[in-house]
This record gives structure tokens, sequence and C-alpha cells, in this order.
């Protein structure tokens, strides 16, 4: 054998165990988690230091941002429990037709969202939950036309949805029909398990913004005026 076959079967082997390893190895999808004791050091007000802007890098007519809501998420008190939230900055420039924020379909899991609008001041203004969200493809989430005084989007856990489930289809997951032919792999229950999303503490979060004029035009550059110099 010679050299150049010798490497080309080392390659070879070294990108299909490469595949083979991305394949074993890959992380195991997120478990809802479906209780939760509340944090201990919750604030009394949400906080938009730490915001995500959606102000996009160049014109564009759709911006969005997700972030993970977890244990360690900063909380507000609120229902009785400590909410977890994040917050996302409404663009500051172009012109903004809608706001669709909420939470990402996860395959085993949906963060229970509460979608909110604050001012500047990190107010609440508004809050879109239980029949004001809509399964939007692969988004549970609120659509809104944000008002003049809105800065922020907040999406927070909800804690009286955690532990119900967000069904895929019009009828009860548990009893809709199973399928006379399923894999060895797809069990009554795994195919029925995937006809919803268990509602969970932690999960994704987004905001995304479409816009109606994403590159609005600028100001006339005016030339300032320069003193006449007076010659002695």
């Amino acid at each position: 054998m010679t050299h150049f076959m010798k490497a080309k079967r080392l390659v070879s082997s070294a990108l299909l165990c490469g595949t083979l390893a991305a394949c074993v190895t890959a992380a195991p999808l997120p478990e809802p988690v479906l209780a939760y004791a509340g944090q201990t050091s919750c604030s009394s007000a949400m906080s938009t230091a730490l915001a995500a802007d959606l102000t996009p890098k160049s014109p564009a007519g759709v911006s969005v941002k997700t972030a993970p809501v977890t244990a360690v998420t900063p909380c507000v008190t609120g229902a009785g429990a400590g909410q977890a939230y994040v917050v996302f900055a409404l663009p500051s420039q172009g012109l903004v037709a809608s706001v669709n924020a909420g939470a990402v379909i996860e395959a085993k899991r949906v963060l229970a969202p509460a979608v909110m609008t604050l001012d500047a001041s990190g107010a609440v203004k508004r809050t879109f939950a239980g029949d004001d969200l809509a399964r939007r493809g692969r988004t549970l989430s609120a659509l809104f036309t944000p008002q003049p005084d809105e800065r922020f989007v907040a999406v927070a856990v909800d804690p009286a949805a955690i532990g119900g489930r967000l069904s895929f289809v019009s009828v009860d997951p548990d009893a809709a029909p199973t399928p006379e032919h399923l894999t060895p792999r797809l069990t009554p229950e795994v195919y029925r398990a995937g006809l919803g999303a268990a509602y969970s503490y932690e999960g994704e979060a987004f905001a995304r913004v479409y816009f109606s004029d994403p590159n609005p035009p600028k100001p006339a550059y005016v030339r300032p005026k320069t003193a006449t110099r007076i010659r002695k």
C-alpha cells in the first residue's frame, strides 16, 4: 500500500470517526422542569440593564434574539412566586411594524411564558399570557404593535402554567388515536408525547421585530456656517 493510499484511508477513518463521535456524544435534549422552589433573591421590579438589543447592525426587515431562562436567570417577585425573566430592548431606529415575543417550542418542553411590555423606566405597561398567546410555527408567542411609550419587551415565567401541556393537535394527546404501525423506537407512549410539549420553568425565550421601514432616511446634511474672517 502506498503512502498516499494509507494517508487517504486515515483521513477517511478520521472523518468517519468524527461523524460517529458527533452522533454518539450529542447532547441530550433538555428535559422540562416541572417544579420550582423559587429563588430567594428576587427583585421587586424588572431590570433593563442587561436587555438584549433588537436594533439590527445593518438595515433589515426582521431582527430576532433568543435568550435562555434558567434557575439562575434574574427573577422578579410576582404571581405568588419568583418569576425568572429576560428583557429585550426594542429598536432605537427603523419603523417597527410589529413585535412577536414568547417562547421557543423545544422537542420535550416549552417555557411557560408571560410577555410584558415595559416603558423607559422598566415599569410594566401591558401583559400577554394564557389565551393572549398563540402557537406560531415553533413558537408560543404574543404578536402586537408597540405603543410609543413602550421601550422594552420582557418574557417571564408564568408559574400558573408550569406542569401543564401545550398540545400540537386539536384533541387531547392522551386520547389521540395511535397509528396501527409504529417503529420499535416509536412506541405509543413516545408517539403521544410527540403531540405536545410540557410547560417548563426553564427554556428558551425569544423576541422578533418586524420593520415596515428598516432604513429610514437620514436627515439632510447641513454644512455649518463658518465665521467670516475680517482682514485687517
